[in-house]
């Protein structure tokens, strides 16, 4: 829940962090190299927090499901590799598409997230019968 609100935070203050820089008349190279510079040193470090909150979970011995291990981690697993590859090319290429699209891919992860979360207190469906479990 808290990595959901804080990657949603995340995006909220790196789409503001481009009109700071313009403010104080900074070129557009130096502009979107800055901006992709902080957010991906933001987002190893927001990464780095995720993946120790995970192995905590895993030590808690709370039960996983396939859907975890198929869906689950692959996404954000693929999510962390985009946006660490978009970021680190926009430190060189510095054009704003690439920036926007590394925040838009921050905010599907938060969605990604909220949706779990979501789906989380939705009754589950019994493997032989077809009934629902009631809450």
């Amino acid at each position: 829940m808290r990595g959901m609100l804080l990657s949603s935070l995340m995006v909220v203050a790196f789409s503001l962090f481009p009109i700071l820089l313009a403010g104080y008349g900074a070129s557009p190279d130096l502009l979107w190299m800055g901006c992709s510079l902080a957010l991906l040193a933001v987002t190893v470090c927001y990464y780095v927090w995720f993946l120790a909150a995970l192995q905590t979970l895993s030590r808690a011995d709370i039960p996983t499901t396939k859907f975890q291990w198929r869906v689950v981690i692959p996404t954000l697993l693929l999510v962390a590799v985009g946006l660490g590859t978009l970021l680190g090319v926009n430190v060189f290429l510095a054009t704003p598409a690439v920036y926007l699209t590394a925040l838009a891919l921050l905010l599907f992860q938060s969605g990604f997230a909220f949706c779990l979360i979501v789906f989380s207190f939705l009754p589950r469906a019994e493997a032989g019968g077809g009934r629902y479990e009631k809450p």
